[in-house]
Formats: C-alpha cells, sequence, structure tokens
C-alpha cells in the first residue's frame, strides 16, 4: 500500500502539483489537473483520493484555509461490468487445476469457500483448521523487500469461517 501510495505521488500527483505553494493550489487548478489526468477513471479517482486528502491533512494543521478539493466533484468511476463464466465451465476449470496443481486447486477453493483474500489462504496454517472451521489469523503481504506475514489479516482481528465438508 505505501509503494503504491509513493508511485501515485511520484507518478501522476508531485510532477503537476508538487511545485505549487499550497495557496496557489486552487479549485481551478485541480480541476484542470484531474482533466489531463492519464489513465483509467478508477486511477484518476484514487489520485483524487490522495490529493484531497493531502490537502484536507493542510486543512486539519492550519497551513489552509479549507480544502480546495472539497470544492469539487471528485472524478466518478463506472460501475465494472462482470462477465462471470457459467457454472459448466468453472466446474470444469476446476477439474483441470486439480489434476495439474493439486496445490493451486487446493489454494482456489479455499480463496472461493471462505471469502479471504490471497494473503490471507497464504496465511493459513494447519493448525488454523478445525473440522470445518478455518480461522483466518493471518496475511502474507509483499513489501518492498519481499513477502512478509503479518500476524494479523486484513480486518486486524482473526476471523473464522465454516466451510462445507467437500473443501
Amino acid at each position: 500500500t505505501a509503494a503504491g501510495y509513493r508511485s501515485r505521488l511520484d507518478h501522476r500527483i508531485l510532477p503537476h502539483l508538487g511545485d505549487l505553494r499550497l495557496r496557489k493550489v486552487t479549485p481551478s487548478v485541480l480541476a484542470a489537473w484531474i482533466e489531463g489526468h492519464e489513465g483509467a477513471p478508477a486511477s484518476r479517482a484514487k489520485s483524487w483520493r490522495v490529493v484531497s486528502q493531502v490537502l484536507d491533512h493542510g486543512r486539519r494543521l492550519g497551513w489552509l484555509s479549507r480544502n480546495p478539493a472539497a470544492e469539487l466533484k471528485a472524478p466518478s468511476v463506472p460501475a465494472p461490468v462482470v462477465h462471470a463464466p457459467d457454472p459448466g465451465e468453472v466446474q470444469r476449470a476446476l477439474a483441470t487445476l486439480e489434476q495439474a496443481s493439486p496445490e493451486a486447486f487446493l489454494f482456489i477453493l479455499l480463496l472461493a469457500a471462505t471469502g479471504a483474500r490471497r494473503g490471507e489462504v497464504a496465511g493459513l496454517r494447519w493448525r488454523d483448521v478445525d473440522g470445518p472451521v478455518v480461522t483466518i489469523a493471518r496475511s502474507v503481504v509483499r513489501g518492498t523487500d519481499g513477502l512478509h506475514v503479518r500476524p494479523y489479516p486484513k480486518g486486524r482481528r482473526p476471523r473464522s469461517v465454516t466451510v462445507d465438508a467437500a473443501t
């Protein structure tokens, strides 16, 4: 997450707004910047949120009397169109995967059965399984220096999920 924010700042925000004094960052400057922002609508919206949060922090610290981003409407992101495969396609893909790579099959099965994130499934240990109850207690995350095990999942609190007998 920190690396993502750093990259967004370095490539999308600071080259365009970084040399401006805070009092020069006006709603019209922000509108022109976001209009010229390259990338997908979701990328524009993420950059907007970062700039808005930074400016709001400056307001809370007393560096600004108001957040100029608050005077504008945030960029919209169209709802994605999801093309879900039919159940037969899913069953065939899972059967093929089970034959080709039982470990990958189990990983995908646990993702689907628990609703956990990739890093949370990667962080599972046998001690987290008690019959049909799977406890999501940690997460594997990628840092700038490699993979690390966080002693907590995304919500910072362990959660238990009951899976069916077939899983």
